[in-house]
């Protein structure tokens, strides 16, 4: 066996047992096999499959980062997909290296990493990359709205968050139609610049300290020397009219809350190392993902805390545009989007996204410890809704060990109920002994009756999902998990449910 071969085998590419020299018998394009789940080889899950999307969950020391979710990794690697993954813990990207070089992409791998030389203008990009117009704007102020949002997990939910959301969304799109209309830099810092030192009320517009000091006043000037387009007067009288008139006269609390929501989540971007990477000029676009590179966002959220967490979030939305964006035929490159500790990276707009994915030839893989923290992230009284409605666009589920009741109970309400028989075995009281005249036997004492009802049962127990083997060398470095896939009966199973045993990486 080759030292490449050797580099697949340590790093689990086998379900249960895939041969590999099975792997280079491989047909071509989308039904190109990437794992085989069992000895049937009607058991296989292609490239195809991957395009539904996958979740994992698994308690914590489950095993579900280093076996099924390095196999599929690997699988995606090997089959020269580009690669978008976020990290939480540091080191994460260490393992991604490994795997790059494990096969052959060690070539391909972008980290993006502070003092890297990759640095991401988002807002730059999407201005370059999108419809243009008011409907740039709008798309603009929707991405900004998506990370404030994100940065208060669980809000929504209420009247009263969904107003302070949509104050939110209306603030930043004037604050960006003003500087597109300035023919000014459209940044995270101007953005909050202009949001900061627009007028707190309307004695402060007549005040000479303000309109000497306010970035917003100055982009209000330089836009009214340079406009001349029709349009884009009305929407310079628009803007003038939501901060010198709306914004100053709004209640002094709300005005605060909904200026502070927005400051509170750009900050980190206005400084630092992030500033750095998001806020100067472009050398890393989400198309060099289309491309083929594998590109790691090495800022993982232990080190760098919360800004590193928003800034996933924001690449991560800016590629899903990207590849929404891009034309598909029948040989374009796949793409993988690999989220582990999911729980941290997710948002409402992620189950929008993976309802088209298949089409645009992208595989997304959630890896989560448990519904309980999806429930959480995406929070509020429709926390469980919107966490069942993530999950439901989500085509493959693997349900490795866990403790958690609302895991283990969302197990067994996927893999339903079947029709099966149950057995009843009676043992009926002892009867007086009776002597038959003709033969002159003698019958009677306890009888024993037997019989089978048809009964609707769960095919997998929620228990079961607390015994699985979770790796290490107590368990021989194998990880067992039950793998499902909408619309499949598996052949080793002949049902819905198939257990599969993954080799652990290690």
């Amino acid at each position: 066996m080759s030292l490449f071969k050797r580099a697949l085998s340590w790093f689990g590419l086998r379900g249960r047992e895939l041969p590999l020299d099975e792997l280079e018998d491989r047909t071509t394009g989308i039904h190109r096999p990437l794992m085989q789940l069992s000895p049937h080889r009607e058991d296989r899950w292609t490239l195809a499959d991957s395009f539904e999307g996958t979740l994992i969950l698994g308690a914590n020391g489950s095993g579900k980062t280093t076996s099924s979710g390095a196999q599929i990794a690997t699988a995606m690697l090997q089959s020269q997909a580009g690669v978008l993954a976020t990290t939480t813990k540091v080191g994460e990207a260490d393992r991604w290296v490994a795997m790059a070089r494990a096969t052959g992409r060690e070539r391909d791998l972008i980290l993006f990493r502070p003092g890297s030389g990759w640095r991401f203008n988002v807002l730059q990009y999407e201005c370059e990359h999108g419809i243009g117009g008011s409907g740039l704007t709008d798309n603009l102020a929707s991405l900004v709205t998506h990370l404030v949002e994100a940065g208060r997990p669980g809000n929504g939910q209420t009247a009263t968050e969904r107003f302070f959301q949509a104050s939110v969304h209306v603030m930043a799109r004037y604050a960006i139609e003003l500087i597109r209309l300035a023919d000014a830099r459209i940044d995270l810092p101007t953005i909050t610049q202009v949001i900061r030192t627009a007028p707190q009320d309307y004695d402060q517009i007549a005040s000479p300290s303000w309109q000497q000091g306010s970035r917003c006043l100055q982009l209000v000037g330089a836009a009214r020397q340079r406009v001349t387009d029709e349009n884009d007067l009305h929407e310079l009288r628009g803007c003038e009219d939501y901060f010198m008139r709306e914004l100053p006269g709004m209640d002094p609390r709300t005005r605060s809350n909904v200026v502070q929501t927005f400051v509170a989540t750009a900050d980190g971007f206005c400084h630092g190392i992030f500033h750095e990477l998001f806020s100067r000029d472009t050398t890393f676009t989400p198309d060099m993902v289309l491309d083929g590179k594998v590109v790691i966002l090495d800022f993982p959220i232990k080190r760098f805390g919360e800004t590193a967490r928003l800034a996933q979030i924001l690449i991560k939305e800016a590629w899903q545009r990207c590849v929404e964006r891009r034309p598909v035929s029948e040989h374009t490159r796949p793409v993988l989007c690999f989220i582990d500790e999911a729980q941290n990276f997710v948002t409402p707009r992620d189950h929008l996204f993976q309802a088209t994915a298949r089409s645009c030839r992208a595989a997304t893989v959630l890896l989560t410890q448990s519904m309980s923290g999806l429930i959480s992230q995406l929070g509020g009284g429709d926390g469980r809704a919107n966490a069942e409605a993530l999950a439901s666009v989500l085509g493959n589920k693997i349900i490795h060990a866990s403790g958690d009741p609302e895991t283990c109970q969302f197990g067994e309400r996927l893999f339903a109920q079947h029709w099966t028989y149950r057995s009843q075995t009676s043992l009926n009281p002892p009867q007086k002994d009776k002597t038959d005249s003709n033969t002159g036997l003698t019958s009677g004492g306890s009888r024993v009756t037997s019989s089978a009802s048809p009964s609707l049962e769960a095919r997998v127990l929620a228990g079961e999902f607390t015994t699985l083997a979770t790796g290490g060398s107590r368990h021989g470095f194998k990880c067992e998990a039950y793998f499902f896939q909408a619309g499949r009966s598996w052949a080793a199973s002949n049902s819905n449910a198939l257990r599969v045993t993954f080799q652990q990486m290690i």
